[in-house]
């Protein structure tokens, strides 16, 4: 934080950007300081406010302020609650990560930041500072979101976001099939569900992630120091919370050796589906359900504990399992018709229908969604590869039917 007395605060409107710099010690250049990670919430905070900065953006006519000229100094007021962005338009910069792929509001973002000549000379603490050629601040805040409006024309960014969000009805289309068939070969199935999560704050410093800033140089922006005091009041966060690539890892291990020490978990599992997504508040969690064989296994208490033991040797104790059939309402859906996991009879259309729609709607939550990923086609939603049933096994017989991994 920079810390200004009163006649700073006078004085400090009619200096240049260097001027101001070199008072109050900012570092030019591309900076990664390795004992600087990311805190218990603030990736998710500050990820949420760069989705709402951008709808609005993108979706409203608002510009942030006003700016007079009054005098030889500019007057400056909020004119939306646009202005309210203001203080984090630079710190939106330490969610880039050089080659993932974003979501194309947040693609539009962080081009727009690299390519606008003013934006990146800001210092994000006074509206009314001035930079070299008489701008103050606001006026330049304006003018970016102003740029970030005629880019998002010429890129087609609505119309691109529109496609991105497309991308659900697919996946719901999917899952429908998916369970189509697990029930035309299973007369029989247990449906479990999970959400497969982490622990807040990193166990260890291996499982703490690095935050970059941003300063003038190679990304033609900067930041002010963060306040030392601050930082190390709040305690690192678990890396695979909020580094998508680090989660994908995971989940490829829980998949990756089903023939191993564990093979138990996968003996009778006849399908699954895992789905990587965004909680509200930013950090990353993996949806699931699990299908195994009606007719050898019973036991949901049982393979809930089984799942949840694998999932924290997979992570090393960095995760925890979250068993999503304790539910103080389970009785009273089950009366209505509305739990859908558990036992399923895959002859009940009715069984099957809802727990369909009930797949659809856990896996296909539009404000859930992630929108950063490795590459561009890193898949977060993955269905197993349906098994043949073994000829003669209990249950009446089925057709066999192959399904790609999704």
């Amino acid at each position: 934080m920079i810390y200004l007395n009163r006649k700073n605060k006078l004085d400090i409107l009619d200096q240049t950007l260097q001027q101001l710099a070199q008072q109050e010690n900012v570092c030019f250049g591309h900076r990664t300081q390795e004992d600087r990670a990311w805190k218990a919430g603030d990736y998710g905070w500050l990820f949420k406010r760069l989705i709402k900065f951008m709808d609005a953006v993108l979706y409203s006519k608002l510009m942030p302020f006003n700016v007079e000229q009054n005098g030889k100094r500019k007057k400056v007021t909020e004119a939306s609650h646009l202005a309210s962005f203001y203080r984090q338009c630079h710190q939106f910069m330490d969610l880039y990560w050089k080659g993932h792929a974003y979501s194309p509001d947040l693609e539009l973002f962080f081009e727009c930041f690299r390519k606008h000549p003013k934006i990146g000379y800001c210092l994000f603490q006074g509206v009314r500072w001035n930079l070299e050629d008489g701008l103050c601040e606001a006026e330049v805040f304006n003018g970016f979101v102003s740029f970030l409006r005629r880019e998002a024309i010429a890129g087609n960014v609505k119309k691109k976001m529109v496609d991105w969000k497309a991308v659900l009805k697919d996946e719901k289309k999917s899952i429908r099939k998916y369970i189509a068939e697990l029930a035309r070969k299973y007369s029989k199935m247990l449906a479990i569900r999970v959400d497969m999560g982490y622990l807040t704050v990193a166990p260890n410093e291996d499982a703490a992630f690095v935050r970059t800033a941003w300063e003038i140089g190679d990304a033609n922006a900067w930041t002010a120091p963060q306040d030392v005091e601050r930082e190390r009041a709040k305690l690192a966060e678990n890396r695979a919370r909020i580094d998508v690539e680090a989660a994908l890892r995971d989940r490829a291990k829980f998949f990756n050796n089903p023939y191993g020490v564990d093979k138990d978990l996968f003996e009778h599992m006849i399908g699954y589906i895992v789905k990587l997504e965004r909680s509200d508040d930013g950090p990353h969690h993996f949806h699931c359900i699990f299908f195994f064989d009606g007719q050898k296994v019973q036991s949901t208490k049982y393979w809930v504990k089984r799942i949840e033991r694998y999932w924290k040797k997979i992570t090393q104790n960095r995760g925890y399992v979250h068993n999503c059939h304790i539910n103080p309402k389970k009785d009273e859906l089950e009366k209505q018709g509305r739990w859908a996991v558990g036992r399923i009879d895959g002859n009940s259309r009715v069984q099957v229908g809802k727990l369909a729609r009930y797949a659809v709607w856990y896996f296909t939550k539009d404000g859930q969604r992630v929108r950063v990923k490795p590459r561009l086609k890193s898949r977060l939603l993955t269905m197993g590869r349906l098994k043949k049933k073994r000829l003669g096994g209990p249950g009446r017989p089925r057709k066999t039917v192959s399904a790609a991994e999704e």
